[in-house]
This record gives C-alpha cells, structure tokens and sequence, in this order.
C-alpha cells in the first residue's frame, strides 16, 4: 500500500516536472518582461508549489535516513 502510494506521488511529481519545465519555457518566451513577470507569477510559480506539495508528501512518508536528500528543515536549520 506504501509503495503504491508513493508511486503515485512519483508519478504526480514527474507530471508536475514537466509542467514546471513547459510553463517556464512559456515565460521566457514572451518578449514584454511584464509579460514574462506575469507568466512566472501565474504559471510557474503555481507549478513549483505543486511541486514541494508531491515532494513534501513523498519526504513525510519515507525515514530520514532513507531520504537521498536533504529535508527541508536540514536545509533550512544547516546555514550557519
């Protein structure tokens, strides 16, 4: 049952990947930067959040030491 649920959150982050990687190709082709401003508030930045949700899931579901990278907090408490 674990398994298949983190399968799904990797399938969901891999969509999203893609998503992400489309709507920033999207932003940076528009030739007003206002334009470009506006498509990176409304697209990609909507696309990242999506992201860090699926990959949070996947974060809370696994043991830390099992984890390949560095948790949220580790990053965040590790800046000295």
């Amino acid at each position: 049952a674990r398994c298949r649920e983190i399968s799904r959150h990797t399938d969901t982050i891999y969509a999203i990947y893609s998503t992400l990687g489309e709507a920033m190709h999207h932003a940076d082709s528009a030739e007003d930067t206002l334009e470009r401003a506006m498509r990176y508030k409304d697209d990609v930045i909507g696309a990242m959040n999506a992201l860090r949700e699926a990959c949070d899931a996947c974060e809370a579901m696994i043991p830390n030491e099992q984890w390949p990278y560095p948790s949220y907090t580790d990053i965040l408490f590790s800046v000295k």
